[in-house]
């Protein structure tokens, strides 16, 4: 089975057999991706315009719909799942309660992402962007300040409902993508947010019935 998501951030999946992939698990490929369009996450990085000719071609149309037709997927679903996010309870109280220098210490690691990648865009791709963005240093140090920082130090009632939140949704992506997984000789890419990317890996590591890919062999 592969998931994917197209350049206007949908989250699809689709399914691929594959005769030669191993009986015991599935092998599950997560790539981790950009929102091209939406702007509704805490932050954002603008990558243009996507229908540009430069970034069109760089994109070939729709990622997801590309990598299913190369792939001969005759079929695309949706595996996403959404719930509550109070970030803007953690920001009251972080205000509140003088505790501004937790956020401070996330958003300026955040920031600095996002100045990055958007100087890695001027003179680079979408492709080499997604190659950054799914190293896997990367990975961890966009990964950890919500699951660890935010968490731990904010009085539970607060940050611990928001990080709460942050893995049950995750955890429902991941049972969404194991019940669209009905043949033995499968296997799965997932393009999904790449915010997701860092519990989703130690969730398919955790699954006995998943086995987790090397994203930057493959990028």
């Amino acid at each position: 089975m592969i998931v994917s998501v197209n350049y206007r951030c949908t989250f699809l999946a689709a399914s691929i057999p594959v005769e030669s992939a191993a009986a015991s698990a599935t092998p599950v490929l997560f790539v981790g991706m950009q929102h091209f369009v939406s702007r509704s996450n805490v932050y954002n990085v603008s990558v243009g315009n996507v229908l540009t000719k430069k970034r069109q071609a760089e994109i070939v149309g729709q990622i997801g719909f590309c990598v299913a037709t190369m792939a001969n997927v005759r079929e695309i679903q949706d595996i996403d799942y959404f719930n509550d996010f109070p970030y803007e309870a953690v920001v009251d109280f972080a205000h509140k309660h003088g505790r501004r220098s937790l956020l401070d210490a996330s958003d300026e690691i955040y920031r600095g992402e996002i100045a990055h990648e958007r100087a890695l865009l001027q003179t680079k791709t979408l492709a080499d962007l997604l190659r950054y963005i799914n190293e896997a240093a990367v990975v961890r140090a966009t990964g950890l300040p919500i699951c660890t920082t935010i968490g731990s130090e904010m009085r539970p009632t607060v940050g611990t409902t928001l990080v709460t939140d942050w893995y049950a949704r995750n955890l429902h992506l991941l049972a969404n993508l194991g019940h669209l997984i009905r043949k033995p000789n499968e296997r799965v890419l997932i393009l999904y947010g790449a915010g997701h990317e860092y519990l989703m890996q130690q969730f398919i590591e955790a699954s006995p019935d998943l086995r987790l890919v090397n994203t930057e062999a493959y990028l």
